[in-house]
């Protein structure tokens, strides 16, 4: 909070009252904890508030009127007005806070199937663990079957089988984990349409991957902020349940 004060300090006139500082940082720092994205919606803030500003003072412009006094006293209103359209409030952090969860790029990801989605939050999962902003794919489905394997439990099973995937054996089936035959080498996590998911991320824009091929070796990276990602899937309910945002 205290860095996202010291960059706001230089707005004219302080606008942007402490508690609506204090609104954004919180919201911030329940998705990614990122000052940067904190910063970026207090400066869209000042930006809505300087055009509630402009629209308060243009939807009722100056008249000459014989009455001076008159005029004096209708001016010192609309400066009034005006300047409390000005002010950076809760509700205006609030504003640009929903306008950045609905861009295009939040509306898409949210519409994502779940194998999309699963890919997604698995190589989020697998660059924050290893500090790495690119990965291998074959890297990012051992991630997937390490965070499943955490997430066991009776609620993650069910949850990969409504969307067709298949527990291999009792022992699957205790940790809510998916595996098909590799030999040699580990099992490896398997769902329907992943490697389609990966290409078609790639043709999104959202993840680089290497020759658009989704083999092992194939590198592969986010090609979007981090804090898009977390933003769009901090309350999705199957992504939630699998103990991966």
């Amino acid at each position: 909070m205290k860095i996202v004060q010291s960059r706001l300090e230089g707005v004219p006139g302080k606008i942007v009252e402490p508690d609506a500082v204090q609104f954004a940082s919180r919201k911030v720092a329940a998705v990614s904890g990122d000052a940067r994205r904190a910063l970026d919606i207090c400066r869209r803030a000042v930006e809505l508030a300087e055009a509630d500003s402009r629209t308060a003072t243009e939807s009722n412009p100056p008249t000459p009127s014989k009455r001076a006094k008159a005029a004096e006293n209708e001016a010192v209103k609309k400066t009034k007005k005006a300047g409390v359209a000005g002010r950076v409030t809760i509700e205006t952090v609030r504003r640009a806070i929903n306008e950045a969860t609905s861009n295009p790029l939040q509306l898409y990801l949210r519409a994502l199937p779940f194998a999309s989605r699963l890919l997604l939050s698995s190589l989020l999962s697998r660059t924050q663990r290893t500090g790495l902003a690119e990965s291998t794919y074959g890297d990012v489905l051992e991630e997937m079957q390490r965070m499943l394997k955490l997430a066991s439990g009776s609620r993650p099973l069910k949850l990969l089988e409504q969307h067709g995937s298949r527990p291999a054996g009792a022992e699957a089936a205790a940790a809510g984990t998916l595996s098909s035959r590799v030999a040699p080498g580990p099992r490896l996590l398997r769902t329907p349409g992943m490697a389609r998911a990966a290409i078609d991320l790639t043709g999104a824009g959202i993840i680089n991957l290497e020759a658009l091929r989704a083999e092992r070796p194939s590198k592969i990276r986010l090609a979007v902020g981090d804090e898009e990602i977390r933003l769009a899937f901090r309350d999705d309910p199957e992504i939630k349940a699998l103990g991966m945002i």
